[in-house]
């Protein structure tokens, strides 16, 4: 049986997984070390009790913020990575391949096009100026940045 992917990460699925909670032989609680199940200890020490904690609240945060407004935080992060490899006196040589494919994944992400609500213009604009950037640098042979 094949593993299932889960907000909290890799889910391997038992026999047990099938019944519903509350079912004959189903378990009541998840099992130790499963994706939301307490680690060992973890009642007894408050360490790991408060990064629980700060872990459920980072999750309650990220589960009220608009899915737009991450994926332009991520777009911009990545228009960024392209100016640093645009830029020599960043990192003390110009790598235009990485550069093409951080400007290719902006691309993609505008591609999302009325998907990203009022950040779409502000994006293409961000991917206009990368695109601009690396056409420069490299002297117009670019190929198929964008």
């Amino acid at each position: 049986m094949s593993s299932l992917w889960t907000p909290s990460g890799e889910h391997q699925p038992s026999q047990g997984d099938a019944q519903p909670a509350g079912a004959p032989g189903a378990p009541d609680a998840a099992p130790q070390g499963a994706p939301g199940a307490p680690g060992p200890g973890a009642d007894d020490d408050p360490q790991i009790a408060e990064a629980e904690e700060q872990l459920r609240k980072l999750r309650e945060e990220l589960s009220q913020t608009p899915v737009e407004d991450i994926i332009v935080r991520h777009a911009i992060g990545l228009a960024q990575l392209a100016m640093l490899h645009c830029d020599p006196e960043a990192t003390g040589e110009r790598d235009l391949e990485s550069a093409r494919i951080a400007i290719d994944a902006v691309a993609a992400l505008v591609g999302l096009g009325p998907d990203l609500g009022e950040h779409e213009n502000d994006l293409r604009d961000v991917l206009a100026q990368i695109q601009t950037a690396y056409v420069d640098v490299s002297g117009g042979s670019g190929g198929d940045a964008g």
